[in-house]
């Protein structure tokens, strides 16, 4: 029974490898943001710099893994913003690490006196590894399997809108947020072993407020990622920050898991505008499935320094 159990569960993974994991699951710490959406690239003033390590289904062999580096800079006096990053996801035999560039452009004014309105895009280029060596196979005669090892290299190409009312935390009462970013509107082919690794495209949204005042604010937000109407997720979550000292949160996506997340904020490292954030979030699978894979977890250190 264990042996079956794993198989099937390997089969699993395989599946969301080639169509789930294709982009990394989104991440309730909005830090990360950037990742999905190029148009919040340094939608702010703050130079930003963060780490971000995720492990899902702790204890289980092929579970997915994912980390990424990210670099975020706001050129005011140009009213644009540029990133770069690294990223890796691992799920399995399939594994795949990328260089992520991206550019916005930012639109002051739009619908309030602080309200912002950013338009962004994101080129990728990874590398995809498929190593089938530690795999248990069904299919004897699959030439993905039986050609052993394969790696090709493919490009993407993002596309993101963002709207923020007031980019600056605790300053013009309550603030109002949404986004939307297309991905994968181009990605060339990913050809192993002769079978091609379909990509398909991702839809993202995220739509939010924060009731904020001078010390502190409770944020609630929606986050959809659509990408056929079998693998389509939903979170819904809220946190709580108050300024220069902490954040905790909670959230529920659809894919059946609860998550708590918290984080240490510590100012003025260096000087009187920069932040370094300490942040750890753990996710739990509540359906009757879910639980079999056990918690998730994630990581994130987060550097800011204000240029304004």
């Amino acid at each position: 029974m264990k042996n079956l159990i794993y198989t099937i569960v390997i089969s699993l993974i395989a599946i969301s490898s080639v169509i789930a994991q294709q982009l990394p699951y989104t991440s309730q710490f909005n830090d990360s943001r950037a990742i999905w959406n190029p148009a919040a690239t340094a939608y702010g003033t703050h130079l930003v710099t963060n780490v971000h390590m995720r492990q899902q289904w702790l204890g289980f062999d092929g579970a997915p893994r994912t980390g990424s580096i990210n670099a975020e800079y706001p050129l005011l006096d140009y009213n644009m913003s540029a990133g770069a990053g690294l990223m890796f996801d691992k799920t399995g035999p399939v594994s795949k690490i990328g260089f992520q560039a991206n550019y916005a452009y930012k639109l002051g004014g739009v619908f309030t006196k602080d309200g912002q309105l950013s338009l962004g895009l994101g080129a990728r280029i990874s590398q995809y590894s498929f190593d089938p060596s530690n795999s248990v196979i069904n299919e004897t005669e699959d030439p993905l399997a039986n050609n052993g090892r394969a790696t090709t290299f493919f490009p993407a190409v993002t596309a993101g809108i963002f709207y923020i009312s007031n980019p600056k935390k605790f300053e013009g009462g309550n603030v109002f947020f949404t986004g939307m970013s297309y991905s994968q509107i181009y990605a060339g082919d990913v050809l192993a072993n002769s079978a091609n690794q379909e990509r398909y495209n991702h839809l993202f949204f995220e739509i939010g407020t924060r009731i904020q005042n001078r010390e502190s604010y409770f944020e609630p937000s929606l986050m959809f990622n659509y990408t056929n109407p079998e693998l389509s997720t939903m979170i819904i979550a809220a946190k709580y920050e108050m300024k220069e000292a902490f954040w905790a949160g909670l959230g529920y996506s659809s894919a059946s898991d609860i998550s708590i997340q918290g984080g240490y904020i510590m100012p003025q490292i260096g000087s009187r505008y920069d932040e370094l954030r300490f942040g750890v979030l753990a996710n739990y699978g509540i359906s009757d499935r879910a639980t079999e894979f056990g918690l998730g977890f994630e990581a994130i250190v987060s550097y800011s320094y204000n240029l304004d």
